[in-house]
């Protein structure tokens, strides 16, 4: 059984349903990210964790950790996906996307003002980060009515 994508150009594509049993039969970094990225691209959040869980047991990479924060924060687990972040700024202190993923975390908890300085952050890290710039004016609006 296959998923049906279609690549830039409108072809189909068919990519092998991903299974506890596919996920155990590639044991290899890259493959098992790739496959959790499409499956966490596709809305199936649960298989994406486990295939990213496999992968970390690998190797590791911020972008992974990223998505399995993203994982933890859609099942239910925002402390597990805060940690992450935390640690992923950390770590890796010009990674735009953990710090406008911590500020969504951050605005989420209704600290507004912490939000906006990781959104800030992310911007100085990538000027034309336009996630970051439309997160930023949201907790900046939010912020100017709250008060």
């Amino acid at each position: 059984m296959a998923n049906i994508f279609r690549d830039e150009h409108g072809r189909e594509i068919k990519v092998p349903k991903v299974t506890k049993k596919l996920i155990k039969a590639n044991q290899n970094f890259d493959t098992l990210y790739n496959l959790g990225t499409v499956e966490l691209n596709a809305g199936r959040t649960s298989t994406a964790f486990d295939c990213f869980h496999a992968a970390l047991e690998l190797g590791t990479s911020k972008e992974c950790l990223l998505n399995m924060a993203t994982c933890y924060k859609v099942l239910g687990n925002e402390g597990k996906a805060k940690a992450i972040l935390y640690q992923l700024i950390q770590d890796y202190p010009s990674f735009p996307l953990a710090y406008n993923n911590y500020g969504l975390i951050r605005y989420d908890d209704g600290e507004f003002e912490e939000a906006i300085g990781h959104y800030t952050k992310a911007i100085s890290l990538m000027p034309d980060y336009a996630d970051a710039h439309w997160n930023h004016a949201l907790a900046l609006l939010i912020k100017r009515f709250d008060s």
